[in-house]
């Protein structure tokens, strides 16, 4: 049986929510004091677990080169309440559904109106014969979804309690994996947008696609395309102010470097550890400690497999 840091680490909407009411329950029939009030909790705890509550993921660094894509992100999500309440569950942001990985950040959840966006990729992703028709059906599920969340984010200024201005509601997911003997990245991002009105929709407001138009120097094997994303201001200017060190560390080592970057600027919504997923043509494993990431997800395939060079590496130590 999971014990309950696993069940939070594991889930996505269903946690907090879930959780206030379980231990309410547990207390009206397991002790006599909770017998004596049940009546009294019976009414409380649907008030107290009514409270809409938005989950949100801040950091994502992805490198491409020639050879492979390497996919670094924190390991915090932050529930934040209407009421102004916040607390943090360790979660794995980067998931597996069939051959298609993806890392997701921003608005990550709603534990009121069910919305999951894990949830969301993984249904698209049992869909279609390749991965940009996967994507188009993410894009088809998610885009409602996300008008209600940035509305209701905005409308109930959650991020503005929690020290974030409104305009910084944003939802972003990249999607990579290999397709034949091709590396794909493709990248896509929303941001709220408010009209005259005060009506709040979720807007397309960056697309990246490799194959395709994004692909720089994609056959340069000393070039390496670095980007952070999920509102990655620090991580920007220190990637474009130290060129000497991204030239010349190692794609896990820029990866972390940035995600570390943000989570020193930002230690209340980035947190340890770092998990790292390296990509190449034959196969995908990770780098290091892998924290939450280390658990299979509850409703996404295994955790990639090792490639074959790295199983040789784990054979050779145990010699």
């Amino acid at each position: 049986m999971k014990s309950l840091r696993t069940i939070i680490g594991s889930t996505n909407v269903v946690g907090p929510k879930v959780i206030c009411c379980v231990f309410a329950v547990v207390f009206a029939i397991c002790t006599p004091v909770g017998r004596r009030r049940a009546k009294t909790i019976w009414r409380t705890a649907p008030l107290s677990c009514s409270i809409a509550q938005h989950a949100f993921g801040t950091s994502i660094v992805v490198v491409r080169t020639s050879s492979e894509i390497v996919v670094a992100a924190d390991s915090m999500l932050v529930w934040l309440t209407d009421d102004g309440r916040r607390w943090t569950v360790p979660i794995c942001k980067i998931r597996q559904a069939g051959s298609v990985f993806f890392a997701i950040g921003g608005a990550s959840g709603n534990d009121s109106s069910g919305y999951d966006p894990f949830r969301i990729a993984v249904d698209a992703c049992s869909l279609g014969t390749n991965m940009m028709d996967k994507i188009s059906r993410f894009e088809t599920l998610v885009h409602s979804h996300l008008s209600n969340e940035f509305a209701a984010i905005v409308k109930d200024k959650v991020l503005g309690k929690a020290g974030f201005e409104p305009r910084g509601v944003f939802f972003v997911v990249a999607f990579f994996g290999v397709e034949g003997r091709t590396m794909q990245l493709h990248i896509r991002e929303w941001r709220a947008q408010q009209d005259e009105n005060g009506t709040v929709t979720a807007v397309p407001n960056w697309i990246y696609d490799c194959p395709g138009k994004d692909c720089k120097y994609a056959d340069d094997p000393s070039y390496r395309q670095i980007i952070p994303l999920a509102a990655n201001k620090e991580a920007i200017e220190y990637r474009d102010t130290h060129r000497n060190e991204m030239a010349s560390s190692d794609t896990v080592s820029i990866a972390r470097r940035l995600v570390k970057v943000a989570m020193d600027a930002h230690p209340d919504f980035i947190g340890e550890p770092t998990a790292v997923l390296r990509l190449h043509a034959s196969g995908a494993e990770w780098v290091g400690a892998k924290g939450p990431c280390l658990a299979v997800q509850p409703h996404t395939s295994p955790a990639p497999q090792l490639s074959k060079s790295a199983n040789r590496r784990k054979s050779r130590r145990r010699r």
